[in-house]
């Protein structure tokens, strides 16, 4: 296979702004390697938790994200098995009030941890992963970020197991448990797998790899992303703005529109028939600081009063969105966003 590429699949999304008089801005979204196409979200979005303790399209766990420099090997997190025979189905399991065992003893009612039946299946899982991690560490120079995510996947099981909560906090902190898996799992496969496309040259080495469709991807509006993600066999999306559905249609003709939705639930959390949402975490476009906010971990429980303000990331200047860095190739000294 050669270098050069065609699209095979596109979508048409318009946002209003404001800025613009309130006339829409279409962009076409198209890839040369997938044969669908996420729905985007351009522009500031509000980021909250939904039922299911994910964060919807912003979620890498549940839709591609934009590629960015401090996080882009979230591009290659692993996509819902379809076998639920996988192992890694557990990763976007989501715990019913039956997995919410009550501490007995306690003054206040409500409280429980998650049962240890379900803690057995997490920690099997994440001990192979960190063994993983330390082997990559002795081989590998020092990764400031793999020690952050390594550390953080520890003490989202560490509250898991012995700190009380609602059910509400624990369907959340479990998806946080299992968003910091995939992310240390995303993190390794990246730098292990992927990587070494880029850096390595050999005489047999194909030129573009096959694309891995298991892999979550991620979205760009840089060409030069757009190549290294291309020939890494990674699914990648490239955002263009188009003055007309016309024009996309003329410019890319006989392409199929096919799309499709993150794999989570865009509802929020209801308690006693009445509309109990998580609170709002980041409202800003897409981009390292949404990202950011994403990823931080143990910054709230949903269901107690933080007394030393509100965690919401707010987002003040309108800056356009990120364009993303001209190389995949992430930075890795960013604990900065987990303090």
């Amino acid at each position: 296979m050669s270098g050069a590429f065609s699209v095979i699949s596109m979508v048409v999304r318009g946002e209003s702004t404001q800025s613009l008089g309130g006339r829409d801005i279409l962009h076409v979204v198209t890839s040369p390697n997938a044969p669908w196409c996420p729905i985007l979200k351009f522009g500031v979005t509000t980021v909250r938790a939904r039922e299911d303790g994910r964060y919807y399209s912003e979620d890498f766990t549940s839709s591609p994200q934009l590629f960015t420099e401090e996080f882009g090997y979230n591009c290659v997190a692993l996509r819902k098995p379809s076998d639920p025979g996988d192992p890694f189905q557990v990763m976007w399991w989501i715990p019913t009030e039956d997995d919410h065992v009550e501490v007995r003893g306690s003054m206040f009612s409500g409280l429980g941890t998650l049962a240890p039946q379900r803690l057995d299946r997490f920690k099997a899982l994440q001990d192979k992963l960190i063994a993983r991690a330390i082997a990559f560490q002795k081989h590998r120079a020092q990764h400031n970020l793999l020690n952050v995510l390594e550390r953080g996947l520890r003490h989202c099981f560490e509250r898991l197991s012995s700190m009380p909560c609602t059910f509400k906090d624990l369907v959340g902190q479990v998806a946080e448990y299992q968003r910091s898996f995939l992310d240390l799992l995303s993190f390794l496969d990246y730098y292990e797998n992927f990587s070494p496309r880029w850096t390595l040259t050999c005489e047999n080495s194909p030129k573009v790899h096959e694309v891995d469709l298991a892999r979550m991807g991620a979205y760009t509006t840089q060409p030069s992303v757009l190549q290294w993600l291309y020939e890494a066999g990674i699914p990648v999306w490239f955002v263009q703005q188009v003055e007309s559905i016309e024009a996309a249609e003329k410019q890319y003709p006989d392409t199929p529109k096919a799309f499709f939705y993150p794999i989570s639930s865009a509802n929020d959390w209801v308690n006693g028939g009445e509309k109990d949402p998580f609170p709002t975490i980041f409202i800003g476009p897409p981009g390292t600081a949404c990202q950011a906010a994403v990823k931080r971990m143990g910054s709230f429980l949903a269901n107690v009063a933080d007394l030393s303000g509100d965690p919401l990331e707010s987002y003040v200047d309108p800056a356009p969105p990120e364009k993303g860095h001209s190389r995949p190739l992430p930075r890795t000294s960013i604990t900065k966003y987990f303090g």
